[in-house]
């Protein structure tokens, strides 16, 4: 019992922020049953079997040093029969939760598993590239223009590389990127390469020159014509 009580343990790891919501952590515990755990919705332990072991660990801890001579009546015969590698897989599990401020046992939304996946690296400088495929996917506009941009831009400013593959228009343009890959599969040159600084795309084959402002609205905007509708509806 006293070798139960010594390998239980928890830890703590800080996920990320999410905003308005506060920080983010991920407990995991060492946990074994006691004589007083029932099976419970998110249980790690095995409903099959934890009445049984609830109760083997009852006469664990009443077992005292005047029991040995009855010792094949204290326990059962199934009792006898679990050996112990098979109880402790039984009664010693890991468990892992996520808490946030006032919720211990916390499920994060698709979106917010997206933000702190994210919050997780770009809080960091640890890294000297960093290489992000639709970073957006899952996010809210609100989300990607107050939190994310600026982030970006401040790892940029830290002399970081950032390689990000992305359909949204407020990323890609107001990240301010020195160098953008432009990939257009139906074409010969299927890959063209260039910036807004030049309003021009190169042609990686044969050096044919596109707008990079035509490509732009067509493929982050929707078009023009969207693009022009959408500032009509705002009055702008």
């Amino acid at each position: 019992m006293e070798a139960l009580s010594k390998i239980q343990k928890t830890s703590l790891q800080k996920i990320g922020t999410l905003p308005t919501k506060g920080d983010v952590e991920f407990e995991t515990s060492i946990i074994v049953l006691s004589k007083e755990d029932k099976h419970k919705k998110d249980s790690v332990f095995d409903k099959s079997k934890i009445v049984r072991n609830r109760i083997l660990i009852n006469k664990l801890q009443n077992f005292v040093l005047g029991d040995f001579p009855s010792c094949n009546e204290y326990f059962d015969s199934v009792e006898k029969h679990i050996t112990g590698a098979f109880f402790c897989n039984d009664v010693i599990k890991k468990n892992s939760v996520i808490k946030i401020t006032g919720n211990d046992d916390y499920k994060p939304s698709e979106g917010e598993q997206a933000i702190l996946s994210i919050s997780g690296l770009l809080e960091t400088y640890d890294y000297d590239c960093y290489l992000f495929d639709e970073v957006e996917r899952g996010l809210g506009n609100k989300y990607i223009s107050e939190y994310l941009i600026p982030r970006l831009k401040e790892l940029r400013d830290k002399g970081k590389t950032l390689v990000i593959s992305t359909h949204n228009a407020n990323i890609t343009i107001n990240t301010l990127p020195s160098q953008v890959v432009y990939c257009n599969y139906p074409d010969v040159n299927t890959y063209y390469k260039g910036n807004m600084y030049s309003n021009e795309l190169v042609g990686v084959i044969d050096e044919t020159v596109l707008s990079w402002e035509e490509q732009a609205l067509i493929h982050l905007e929707g078009s023009e014509e969207m693009f022009n509708r959408r500032r009509n509806i705002y009055g702008i």
